[in-house]
């Protein structure tokens, strides 16, 4: 497993008066205060780069009771990844009967940090932050120093059109926090491709991307998402063991089984409907026995390769908004719908269904 962390984020340090704290280290140090909070007596200093290089926390009347740490509060670590990439750290606490001090959360749920000790009871914190925090964190950091504000090129270039095949890979984006830019890529004879898509795609094929931190191209939508996954560590693809297994299982069986018939089930039975009889009532059967695999799965646990979201789900969903186009009633398949549902309510998966940013919605079925 790639471990998620590069370096430490930031140091926090108690101190008796915040007032005082802070003209020394801005006389002294040369540091700025990027943000304060007078409610909770905290304030980020910064030596230019960083939101908050210095963290300080005001104890007040605590403080003496708190002198065997020297004015050391905790030393924070923020992992690649987003939100589930945090889940997967406290989980690995929990695996390794480390306890769990706190999970506090502030500024709207921007910032969410899990406190814990070492052995010699040094406080320590994983974090993490929504990508609109950091970019605002960032501005403000360049605004204090007199810099220019930064413009950050995401690293992933996405190469899809809004098809259920390149929603996939959206939708995994989105879930996993990784910034991205999509490059619309036309579908259909005499349509113009972006020249970059060559690159990106040995096959032709969408979606693709290119990771222009590492330089890595990829085509095909579940070696996408198992790279973005990995490239995280994202929750969405257990690092080992029999999870792991159920998740990839899942994923491959939806991709290579489940989604070719049915785009042909869209094909022939949305798009073309009475022209090829046969070839139209094999596809049906295909569909629907995929319809009941799912259903006949989801009523037995809540997503497809266990308790909890993977791959298999972010790859499938798409393809089931899209269910009228395969000839099927999902009223039909209430376990299917009540996970479909659940899904189309995440911020996530509605963004990631919006491929182009034009407002396109999945629909809401009622259940």
């Amino acid at each position: 497993m790639v471990e998620p962390f590069k370096s430490t984020n930031h140091m926090v340090f108690n101190v008796k008066n915040l007032d005082a704290a802070v003209a020394f280290y801005t006389q002294i140090l040369g540091m700025k205060v990027i943000m304060r909070f007078e409610d909770r007596r905290m304030a980020f200093l910064s030596f230019g780069k960083n939101l908050g290089d210095i963290r300080l926390f005001e104890q007040g009347a605590q403080y003496a009771a708190d002198r065997h740490h020297h004015g050391f509060n905790h030393a924070a670590f923020m992992p690649d990844g987003g939100a589930d990439t945090l889940e997967m750290l406290k989980q690995r606490l929990t695996d390794n009967d480390v306890e769990i001090e706190a999970i506090e959360t502030f500024a709207g749920g921007a910032h969410t940090g899990v406190y814990f000790r070492d052995p010699d009871n040094n406080r320590l914190e994983f974090y993490w932050e929504t990508p609109a925090w950091v970019d605002s964190a960032r501005a403000k950091v360049a605004r204090a120093f007199g810099e220019a504000e930064p413009v950050e090129t995401p690293e992933i270039e996405l190469y899809a059109w809004p098809t259920s095949n390149g929603q996939k890979a959206s939708i995994a984006l989105e879930v996993m926090g990784i910034p991205y830019r999509v490059i619309p890529v036309p579908l259909g004879p005499g349509k113009e491709r972006p020249e970059a898509m060559a690159e990106a795609s040995e096959t032709g094929k969408i979606p693709a991307i290119i990771d222009r931190s590492t330089g890595t191209t990829l085509c095909e939508s579940g070696a996408i998402l198992m790279y973005l996954a990995e490239k995280t560590n994202s929750p969405l693809l257990p690092s080992w063991g029999t999870a792991r297994s159920a998740a990839l299982q899942w994923l491959f069986t939806v991709v290579s089984t489940f989604h070719p018939a049915m785009s042909e089930g869209r094909f022939y039975l949305h798009m073309n409907p009475g022209k090829a009889p046969l070839a139209e009532k094999r596809v049906s059967n295909s569909v629907t026995r995929a319809y009941r695999i799912v259903e006949e799965t989801l009523t037995k646990r809540a997503f497809l390769a266990g308790d909890a979201m993977t791959l298999a789900d972010v790859a499938h969903w798409p393809y089931v908004a899209r269910h009228d186009f395969h000839g099927i009633a999902l009223s039909d398949y209430p376990a299917t719908l009540a996970w479909y549902r659940r899904l189309a309510e995440n911020p996530a998966f509605a963004k990631g269904f919006d491929l182009l940013g034009d407002g396109t919605t999945a629909p809401l079925l009622e259940q």
